[in-house]
């Protein structure tokens, strides 16, 4: 940066503004231009580099700048990005005549608020509002009111809620408004003050995105008309209701792509009910359906897909509380029958092989027990733990918490409950105060698991495992491992005497080694070993397994001697 530069680059603190008036904030920010572009005198403002780049690349790149606060909150009365306009005359004449830079307001002042929208003109607006944690509730409730006076020309509007009435009653009276442009809606309440879905919310809206979180819905209101997205989470309408309601609207809604129910199924409701009061109703249709999301218990989620038609590739997350086998073992079969194919079979033709290709088991001291379950087509084999996106791998995904006192026979019944033909990847953390590495999980609950790839044991105790790795009269559990990870397991260096002597480790190296090196001689060859966050391993060590094994990784961290 050139000398002459350096004075005009510089930023003020827009903490150092205090607004108090549409005048007064004029009168301020010309000051505080006048300030900051003063260059040398020896060069011709034209000359410099600020003046060569284009208008419209100078507007993309203060756009981007805007783009970088996303819908996060700020604790400042201005917006950040103001500070653009205040480099030199050009970059804010750039600036204040590029509306589209003014129209995303997450919340500030009230007299900001007005110079917003004034400066947006007639541009669309996003607006993103929070008074859950508000350190000023009566000014960001004067600067809602005066957006919310823009309704004609919001495309974005994201309200969380949790005040008084009468905000309540402003927010409902200026949702009535027309809004012709709104495509994306997020409402949110909290306490005993609710939003009202009525009929004459938004006319004319044309909403694509929609999502309420504890609000009262009128299920005929126009609002839901061609939705691509819907969430609904605890609905607070009669549970009566949510079923007939959600039931009937989304038979109207053939454009849907992602569907979300949160909790809004079971409550003050019971399972027969529910199934009796959908047993009679026609499928529902969703052909476009990309995305679904059911949060509840395992038989109401089940009455609810046995509703529901859609694709054959829509990924399906199901979060459900394990409370008992007897839920599994009505949703094993159903999911076999469902997802174990992309065809609709009749009832007289045989569930499918399972689909089931991936199982997640965590338990640590900080949460309850949680079993995630991945499920796709079997042709589909591309499968790694290193890939998070499991939504990108996985047709149907289930997720179930349970709760800490369910003992480990129940859990390795629920484990025997579900169909493990294709499972190709197991993922076990488990508190090490809990033996859950039992010798019953690997010989018997995984023994029958002929596609089974890639195991990753975390915190708990590995020598069941290990010990399972361990050719048996010629008969190898998991013979298509390619893959073992290794996590938080601290290793012994004593001398192995079997069993007995395993107490002072979470994982025997010893008989790792063993394991490995006898299925080297089965001509089973391990691919891959990965050691992270594993004490008690030397240099040497490593050695010892690269011999075995077809790569090894580790933690340095916590190898002694490299």
């Amino acid at each position: 940066m050139t000398p002459n530069l350096s004075r005009v680059s510089h930023s003020p603190n827009c903490n150092d503004i205090s607004v108090t008036s549409k005048e007064a904030f004029s009168e301020q920010a010309a000051g505080g231009i006048d300030e900051v572009t003063r260059v040398d005198p020896s060069t011709p403002p034209e000359h410099t580099s600020l003046y060569r780049l284009p208008p419209e690349l100078l507007a993309a790149i203060f756009l981007e700048c805007m783009r970088q606060y996303g819908s996060s909150s700020y604790s400042r009365s201005v917006p950040p990005w103001v500070n653009v306009s205040y480099v030199c005359q050009y970059w804010r004449s750039v600036a204040l005549n590029y509306a589209k830079l003014w129209t995303h307001i997450v919340f500030v002042s009230s007299e900001w608020m007005d110079e917003l929208l004034r400066r947006s003109k007639t541009a669309p607006l996003i607006i993103h509002t929070d008074f859950y944690h508000s350190e000023s509730d009566t000014k960001k409730i004067r600067s809602l009111e005066k957006a919310l006076g823009h309704m004609e020309r919001i495309q974005d509007l994201w309200i969380d809620f949790n005040n008084s009435k009468d905000v309540l009653n402003m927010i409902h009276a200026r949702l009535t408004a027309a809004a012709p442009l709104l495509r994306s809606l997020h409402l949110s309440t909290c306490g005993e003050n609710r939003i009202i879905i009525r009929k004459d919310t938004l006319p004319r809206a044309g909403l694509r995105r929609l999502h309420l979180d504890l609000c009262h819905v009128d299920w005929s209101s126009p609002i839901f008309n061609g939705l691509t997205e819907l969430s609904l989470s605890y609905v607070v309408n009669n549970a009566t209701e949510c079923w007939d309601g959600l039931l009937l609207l989304l038979g109207q809604l053939p454009l849907l792509r992602q569907l979300r129910v949160d909790n809004m199924l079971s409550a003050d409701i019971t399972f027969e009910e529910s199934f009796i009061n959908t047993r009679n109703r026609t499928m529902v249709s969703l052909c476009r359906l990309e995305k679904l999301t059911l949060t509840d218990p395992i038989p109401w989620v089940t009455a609810l897909l046995a509703r529901l038609e859609f694709p054959g590739s829509t990924i399906v997350r199901v979060k459900c509380n394990y409370d008992n086998s007897v839920d599994i073992s009505t949703f094993v079969p159903f999911m076999e029958g469902r997802f174990g194919s992309h065809l609709s079979l009749p009832k007289s033709t045989p569930s499918p092989p399972s689909p089931l290709r991936s199982l997640g088991f965590y338990n640590v001291s900080w949460e309850n027990w949680k079993v995630m379950c991945g499920t796709s087509n079997p042709t589909n084999i591309n499968i790694s733990l290193e890939q998070h996106d499991l939504e990108s791998q996985f047709l149907l995904q289930i997720e179930m918490e349970m709760e800490e006192e369910i003992p480990l026979d129940e859990t390795i019944a629920l484990l025997r409950a579900l169909p493990v033909t294709h499972l190709n990847a197991i993922a076990l953390y488990s508190d090490p105060e809990v033996t859950i590495s039992d010798r019953n999980l690997w010989m018997e609950v995984f023994w029958d698991a002929p596609e089974l790839w890639i195991i990753e044991v975390g915190y708990g105790y590995a020598n069941m495992f290990i010990h399972a790795l361990q050719p048996r009269d010629g008969v190898i559990f998991a013979s298509t491992l390619t893959d073992i990870r290794f996590k938080g397991i601290e290793f012994n260096q004593r001398k192995c005497r079997g069993e007995e002597s395993h107490d002072d480790g979470t994982g025997c190296l010893q008989c790792l080694c063993n394991a490995l090196a006898s299925r080297v001689e089965a001509g089973i060859v391990l691919q891959e070993l990965f050691l992270d966050n594993c004490p008690g391993i030397l240099a040497r060590d490593i050695t010892k397994l690269s011999k075995i094994v077809g790569r090894v990784e580790w933690d340095t961290r916590f190898i002694v001697g490299t």
